[in-house]
């Protein structure tokens, strides 16, 4: 499954959907003829993404996650689906991390129905990416780790810095109060910023990218071709780039801003432009994903409402990042398009006496780049 941050659906494909629905035969497939407990909702499901979608029906089941289950969950069974599920990876489909708020069925996320049946030891999910090795010629690779129901203190160092959310709970958005390039505070405001483990890199407004890149000697952006909307600097600028929340300022490792050739002098950065037909309505205008994400521990918290960020620990980082020829056209796939207007549903308390565990990712696409894959 993907697990997303910067959406609030949970989705698998049906054992009816076949490579010409959008299914290719190395996804994992559900068949409800084989549970106990599933039960149809009769009721139609959509998921409308930035450059794909998912359809089929909504049901209930029992949904497991690293030992935790919820009973009864809602969940999309999907027939259809387009531009998301990739062939040769074993990928079956979307579990959203994002609040009800921007869900597109009426239900509330499996995440945060083990934080209202209080079956978390903290109300946290905590991430810590590791980078790809580019000379891995593999389908996928080791991705990292997530925490549901607490933190890894392994995988940080030092305390962690709590930043409340901007707006009412629906994406994870957090105030960014300034940004660093070169040793430049470059001002674009105090902008929202979608915290999301769903999106590869980095996505902002055109007027504020160019802000940031007027400092930047030799960047241009690309007006057309594979990447039209991508920053590109020369290669042998060893740009540097910090971005700060609350009040402490988080460096991002050159190998993470620095995706690699496009031509002889030319490289490819982690910054796109978000247009605003795309970012109009209910997409948010900045999206940090794992190009700032593999920096940091992050942890995402229901109560206080919350984002954490703490050192990463120096035994965790990886090596290196991705390549352009590995990067998705549309790196804005997993954002919801529309926000459901419903009002709170809140489930009874099951009396569940669940625990929280730590829960491997399987793996990291390296073909699609813009998602990190778990295994459930």
């Amino acid at each position: 499954m993907i697990m997303d941050t910067g959406s609030g659906d949970l989705w698998i494909a049906d054992s009816s959907c076949n490579q010409d629905r959008g299914c290719p035969s190395s996804a994992r497939k559900f068949d409800p003829l084989k549970s106990t407990s599933y039960v149809n909702d009769s009721k139609a499901f959509s998921v409308q993404y930035g450059s794909g979608k998912a359809q089929g029906i909504l049901a209930k089941e029992s949904v497991s996650v690293g030992g935790l289950t919820v009973l009864n969950q809602p969940l999309g069974i999907c027939d259809s689906v387009e531009n998301i599920l990739r062939p040769g990876l074993d990928i079956s489909g979307i579990m959203g991390l994002a609040w009800s708020g921007i869900a597109s069925s009426p239900s509330t996320p499996a995440w945060e129905s083990l934080f209202l049946q209080e079956a978390l030891s903290e109300p946290v999910i905590s991430f810590a990416l590791s980078r790809l090795n580019r000379s891995h010629t593999q389908m996928t690779a080791p991705g990292g780790t997530m925490t549901i129901g607490g933190t890894n203190k392994r995988h940080y160092n030092g305390e962690i810095h709590y930043v409340p959310l901007a707006k009412n709970q629906s994406y994870w958005l957090i105030p960014l109060e300034s940004i660093m390039v070169g040793g430049t505070v470059v001002d674009i405001g105090t902008p929202d910023i979608a915290i999301d483990t769903g999106t590869s890199l980095i996505g902002g407004p055109d007027e504020d990218l160019k802000t940031i890149f007027s400092v930047v000697p030799g960047a241009s952006l690309m007006q057309n071709g594979s990447f039209k909307g991508y920053w590109t600097i020369p290669c042998d600028n060893p740009l540097s780039i910090s971005m700060q929340f609350g009040s402490i300022s988080y460096p991002i490792n050159p190998l993470d801003i620095n995706l690699g050739k496009i031509n002889s002098n030319r490289c490819l950065t982690s910054f796109f432009t978000i247009s605003k037909s795309k970012s109009g309505g209910n997409i948010p205008e900045w999206i940090f994903g794992a190009a700032f994400l593999k920096n940091v521990y992050s942890v995402f918290r229901a109560s206080p409402p919350s984002i954490g960020f703490a050192q990463l620990s120096s035994t965790f980082v990886g090596e290196t990042t991705l390549t352009p020829s590995l990067i998705r056209k549309s790196p804005l796939r997993n954002h919801p398009l529309k926000q459901a207007s419903r009002g709170a549903h809140r489930p009874h308390n099951q009396g569940s006496n669940l625990r929280s565990k730590i829960s491997p990712i399987g793996a990291l696409s390296i073909l699609t780049a813009a998602h990190f894959f778990f295994n459930l």
